[in-house]
């Protein structure tokens, strides 16, 4: 299923970079952000080298071994990919840079309040837990904080759109910048290891299955069946709203006074004396 997520994955990239070499003046509306948290997305499951376990028989184990290099070589091939976009989205800002820097304004404080939150509810959970277990060592409680981290960098990635749809707002743009293809199946790639979990429990996943979260461990204590829903929900409700504002414009949702950007031109005045 992973190496089948991952070729996905290749396949809505490789769509979205011809999707640009047909309307190259679409790149423009990209949100570089965006970009960079796709990319980054990609590169971390090959810096962190998780590794499967060896508790079954060997033939059982050289398959996963197999199974997991392939996934690899198509994470790197997305990787790839998703650089490229990242390139071309760099390129094509040039000196129009004031949109992206206003949807950065909006993103990173959201990021970082929801990373300090975090770290609180984490910090909580590990004075309850050395509360109840007086032995519990600080090593075990670095180590939830870094699972944490984890999880919230590929709960990050799960609203990858957040940046596109701000950015759609700011520019007040209309046309398909992102395919279909791209960011539905994008989507799709992010929340089904959700909805599995959703369906299976979470008591009943496998070691095996932790990569479908990208980096994000099913878990950690960031993650619960509340959490699993309002990620998907949210995640269908980006996707419809970059769909809508691709079709009627970015600030569509918006009343209509503030859907026309109007500028002023400063208009020397002259007295009759």
């Amino acid at each position: 299923m992973v190496l089948i997520l991952d070729t996905l994955m290749c396949v809505f990239s490789g769509r979205q970079v011809f999707h640009l070499k047909k309307r190259p003046e679409m790149v423009n509306f990209i949100s570089v952000l965006m970009m960079l948290i796709l990319t980054l997305g990609h590169m971390v499951p090959l810096v962190l080298n998780t590794r499967y376990e060896q508790n079954g028989p060997i033939s059982s184990n050289e398959l996963l071994k197999v199974n997991e290099v392939t996934a690899r070589i198509m994470t790197l091939v997305a990787f790839v990919l998703q650089s490229r976009l990242l390139q071309l989205t760099w390129i094509a800002k040039k000196n129009q840079w004031i949109h992206e820097i206003r949807t950065l304004f909006i993103c990173l404080p959201m990021y970082i309040i929801g990373g300090l939150a975090m770290l609180l509810v984490n910090r909580n959970n590990t004075n309850n837990t050395i509360a109840s277990q007086p032995f519990e060592s600080q090593s075990q409680s670095q180590r939830s904080v870094w699972i944490d981290l984890r999880s919230y960098a590929g709960l990050t990635v799960d609203g990858f759109l957040f940046p596109q749809l701000t950015l759609h707002i700011f520019q007040n743009s209309k046309g398909n910048a992102l395919s279909c293809s791209f960011y539905i199946g994008t989507t799709f790639v992010r929340l089904l290891p959700h909805v599995y979990d959703l369906y299976m429990g979470q008591k009943y996943m496998s070691h095996q299955f932790d990569r479908l979260y990208i980096y994000a461990n099913p878990r950690a204590q960031l993650y619960s069946p509340s959490w699993d829903i309002v990620i998907v929900c949210g995640g269908l409700v980006f996707a419809v709203i970059v769909f809508l504002q691709q079709c009627f414009g970015g600030r569509f949702m918006l009343p209509k006074r503030f859907q026309e950007h109007v500028e002023y031109e400063m208009v020397p005045v002259t007295s009759d004396e």
